[in-house]
């Protein structure tokens, strides 16, 4: 159809959000940082079906990130980097080891996490509202990690951020050191 309009299909499909943020951009951070930081997002909402109809209501689901590679992950960057780790998170999923969480209300905060986004060191998620909010901000070292069982980065992804990818019945388990080097690529 653009073509048709003669408007060039080529173009990279960055969403765009209009947002003056807040003058409360650590109102949701459960500490203080002290350092330069990245940011992370292991566990996202259940798919419509697994919250519907699936048998994984109250498990991991297939999207997440295994919660022993994101200690072993968290570990390396807080040793190998030095930088503080901001993980974007609800109450009621896997808070990783010496991290800051920014757990925001449902209805409200969640956009305030953007300035955060544009001064990280970088980005790790997986499908996740943090890969859709990166994607809006000028911060380009964003690594989305995928399980292609559970989704597809073609169809839901962004060609401009680093997308790993793996497929695994039970949950993402890409491995921290393949997570590492591709952050360090980055830097």
């Amino acid at each position: 159809m653009a073509e048709g309009y003669g408007i060039n299909s080529d173009f990279q499909k960055k969403p765009y959000l209009n947002y003056k943020p807040l003058n409360t951009k650590n109102k949701y951070l459960s500490g203080e940082i002290e350092k330069d930081y990245c940011i992370v997002q292991f566990s996202g909402a259940p798919n419509y079906y697994d919250q519907s109809f699936g048998d994984n209501q109250n498990s991991l689901g297939k999207r997440d990130y295994r919660p022993d590679l994101v200690e072993k992950l968290i570990h390396k960057i807080k040793h190998h980097l030095n930088l503080d780790v901001i993980c974007l998170r609800k109450e009621n999923q896997h808070k990783p080891s010496n991290v800051i969480s920014y757990t925001s209300n449902e209805d409200q905060g969640l956009l305030d996490i953007l300035p955060l986004i544009e001064k990280a060191k970088f980005v790790i998620c997986i499908d996740s509202a943090l890969m859709h909010l990166a994607a809006t901000t000028d911060n380009d070292k964003v690594i989305v990690l995928w399980n292609e069982t559970q989704q597809n980065n073609k169809r839901i992804g962004y060609d401009f951020q680093t997308n790993l990818l793996c497929s695994n019945d039970i949950c993402n388990d890409i491995s921290p050191d393949e997570v590492f080097r591709a952050v360090e690529s980055k830097l």
